[in-house]
């Protein structure tokens, strides 16, 4: 500022200490970059879920849906997932915003952008989001165990209905070799 001064123009100048203030800018920085590193490099689908609607994502849920960071961040939750698994989700969700303690582990269908379906487990946590409850999830691929655990059923069947026909037919062997037997003996 110019300032008339006993007959004099001065220039007045205000210095102002601001080196605490730029520690913390880039301390805050630092804690960005190690956040996003963080986030963006876990092999778990990260999300932030508020009132139905998810507020962050990071790249593992893109890929794992299919949808880009915006188409999710535009539309409530329920949209990616399976009908029959959307009420269990959007109940789960909201007992634990209301601090109920629902089970923070369990699994869904999630349906992709190209209408397959997804199997994830979820580990869900409490947290506050920019003031409000939040829950701050983690989700993995589970659909290779699921088909799996399928397999492995399906298997368990055939072989119960081989055993079942088999004893079945071992039993009428012996029977009928009872038979002859007691037939010969008479």
């Amino acid at each position: 500022h110019k300032v008339y001064l006993q007959g004099k123009d001065v220039i007045v100048s205000v210095v102002r200490d601001i080196t605490t203030r730029k520690q913390v800018e880039d301390a805050l920085r630092q804690s960005e970059t190690k956040y996003r590193q963080l986030v963006e490099n876990a092999n778990e689908a990260i999300i932030v879920a508020q009132n139905g609607m998810l507020k962050l994502v990071n790249s593992r849920m893109t890929e794992l849906t299919g949808y880009s960071e915006a188409e999710l961040l535009s539309l409530p939750f329920t949209n990616y997932l399976h009908p029959e698994d959307r009420a269990l989700v959007l109940e789960t969700h909201y007992k634990r915003l209301a601090e109920e303690n629902p089970p923070s582990h369990y699994t869904f269908r999630l349906v992709k952008k190209d209408g397959t379906i997804t199997w994830v487990e979820i580990s869900a946590v409490l947290i506050q989001w920019e003031g409000n409850p939040a829950t701050l999830d983690f989700l993995i691929n589970i659909t290779d165990r699921k088909q799996a655990e399928e397999a492995v059923r399906e298997s368990n069947k055939k072989l119960r209905l081989l055993t079942s026909l088999t004893r079945h037919d071992i039993f009428n062997q012996v029977s009928a070799a009872q038979l002859f037997t007691d037939l010969a003996m008479k």
